[in-house]
């Protein structure tokens, strides 16, 4: 018995220690959390038009399939900024807001910050890019 509760023993130490192998390896390997500042399309902020989303947000999942189905980064400049987990772009949001006069309450992702302009939420949203990009 005893030499069977060794074995149960080696073997449960040596899994433990592969399993601790494998997750500092997972942990070294794996890319910052740290989103980027600005996930800039097409190279620049120049069009004045900055779209800032989270990919945890189901409206904002909803504008991204928008967006790829009518090819509208294509069509339109614009810079696309994540906001979650990154704070710089959330603060950058926060401000565009006040500049539009708009209330923390009133202010939420998806948003669209264009031309002096504030577009808050899915459809409104949907609705600049589809007529910037003149689509019915």
């Amino acid at each position: 018995m005893k030499n069977k509760n060794k074995k149960v023993y080696y073997l449960a130490a040596t899994v433990a220690i592969v399993i601790t192998g494998i997750v500092f390896w997972g942990l070294k390997s794996a890319p910052s959390i740290e989103a980027p500042v600005a996930e800039k399309l097409d190279g620049s902020e120049e069009s004045g038009i900055v779209y800032y989303y989270s990919r945890g947000c189901s409206h904002c999942l909803s504008v991204q399939k928008f967006l790829d189905d009518n090819k509208i980064s294509e069509k339109i400049v614009f810079a696309k900024k994540e906001v979650l987990p990154n704070t710089e772009n959330a603060r950058e949001l926060d401000m565009r807001a006040k500049e539009c006069g708009l209330s923390e309450k009133e202010t939420g992702i998806p948003f669209l910050a264009a031309g002096g302009e504030c577009y808050v939420g899915e459809i409104e949203v949907k609705d600049f890019f589809k007529k910037e990009a003149g689509i019915k």
